[in-house]
């Protein structure tokens, strides 16, 4: 068992009490914690929303649609609004989404034939 001495110890470890005197309380921590949450998601959804395409779309590629997707998914805009906005009815949107879980934005395109598995 290694001896060690007290006082150099001491040097290693930070000293706790002084350190947090000037430190904020726990609550404003959370609070500024939340505020940085709430703004960074803003962020996200300002991105989500300037790579949509335009709701007057009339040619669908795979990548528009691959872009709706994603923004139903991760809550930019609901499913409803997707739908209003771009004229799809429910069933198209849920065939994208199936199409996009299964391949990517592969799956989207229009001539895509899903790989028959050979026995």
């Amino acid at each position: 068992m290694e001896i060690v001495h007290v006082e150099a110890a001491q040097q290693w470890l930070p000293n706790r009490l002084s350190g947090d005197a000037g430190r904020p309380r726990v609550a404003d921590d959370f609070e500024a914690i939340h505020a940085r949450v709430e703004e960074l998601r803003r962020e996200r959804e300002r991105a989500y929303l300037a790579v949509l395409p335009s709701c007057d779309t009339k040619r669908w590629v795979a990548s528009r649609k691959a872009a709706v997707v994603i923004a139903v998914r991760e809550g930019v805009i609901s499913r409803g609004k997707a739908c209003d906005c771009y004229q799809l009815s429910s069933e198209e949107l849920a065939s994208w989404e199936v199409a996009f879980k299964r391949s990517g934005a592969t799956g989207l395109r229009a001539r895509y034939r899903v790989p028959e598995i050979r026995g």
